[in-house]
């Protein structure tokens, strides 16, 4: 018969690295509040509508939603064990949170290091994913782009047309 001696008691307090979610509410970062951006194509300067900040339907907000996470460590009080697997062991607390041992700490400060450790690495990514761009041209010169062309062809048209009624006409 196999037995299993588990690491922990139960009825032992640890500490879990833990993040509390706060949003902000703050002003775009590409338009600075003004819902719109000025996109220079050439020696053309437009004005359009902010993607950076639309809401689908809604269109430009002048404003963002940022979460951040504050660290911070909570008491952890075994209660049981959920499971044990090639992970290792799954424990529940006695306020029914769930949680692998190896991420436990066995003090706040560890537990708090740990946190404040996850915290910056999210906040590192969120940053790159903010300075990360759309390979090609952005949604902003897209529409300049279409818009001018659309008007260019509009325009072409417009003068084929006014030319086959100025030819007709009596003098």
């Amino acid at each position: 018969m196999h037995t299993l001696t588990m690491p922990f008691e139960i009825g032992a307090t640890y500490w879990l690295p833990s993040t509390s979610p706060r949003c902000e509410v703050e002003p775009c970062p590409v338009c600075s509040g003004s819902k719109h951006v000025t996109v220079l194509a050439g020696s053309e300067t437009f004005v359009v509508d902010c993607d950076a900040c639309g809401l689908g339907y809604k269109g430009p907000q002048g404003t963002v939603s940022v979460y951040h996470y504050d660290p911070h460590a909570e008491p952890f009080t075994i209660a049981g064990v959920v499971r044990m697997d090639d992970d290792g062991w799954t424990v529940k607390s006695t306020d029914l949170k769930q949680a692998r041992f190896n991420t436990l700490c066995t003090t706040e400060e560890a537990a708090l290091d740990v946190s404040k450790a996850a915290y910056l690495a999210q906040e590192e990514h969120n940053m790159r994913q903010r300075g990360h761009r759309r390979k090609g041209v952005s949604k902003a010169t897209w529409t300049v782009r279409y818009h001018t062309e659309a008007i260019k062809k509009l325009e072409r048209e417009l003068a084929y047309h006014r030319g086959k009624i100025g030819k007709g006409q009596a003098s």
